[in-house]
């Protein structure tokens, strides 16, 4: 039988080692419901937990990506600072995608160059999309 409490804790741990913040809602909802079948969480926060249980050191790398900036007024994710790994898939804002983010694979050329300098480069397809949203005046958080 599953034991949300020996989880949670365990997360937690975990969590400390390779500091990833995690909503405490998230382990409050699996201490109150007991079973982590019954709990609902957002797609990022089971992308993280998947990550943190398969590959931390993957998970630590993308919990870089949780400083936020402002643009247009909006707060999002803070762009990569730094080159990631060679072959390494990041995403960017594309003001005319109709999600709003495009990906491809860091090969170190003036491409990713020029990308990384102008601070648009993201870990995450989510942090590309607010990205964008927030380019063009809309609220990255809000419901369209």
């Amino acid at each position: 039988m599953f034991n949300a409490e020996k989880f949670a804790n365990d997360m937690r741990d975990t969590m400390t080692k390779v500091k990833v913040k995690v909503k405490q809602s998230l382990l409050k909802q699996l201490l109150d419901n007991g079973d982590i079948s019954a709990v609902v969480y957002s797609k990022e926060v089971s992308k993280l937990l998947e990550e943190l249980l398969l590959d931390p050191a993957s998970a630590v790398e993308k919990s870089q990506d949780t400083d936020t900036i402002t643009v247009n007024g909006f707060k999002v994710p803070k762009p990569m600072s730094k080159e990631p790994a060679e072959g390494s898939e990041y995403f960017f804002p594309v003001l005319t995608a109709a999600d709003f983010a495009g990906v491809d694979r860091w090969q170190g050329d003036n491409f990713d160059d020029r990308w990384l300098y102008r601070n648009i480069c993201h870990t995450t397809k989510e942090a590309a999309i607010a990205h964008a949203k927030a380019m063009l005046g809309i609220d990255p958080w809000g419901d369209k």
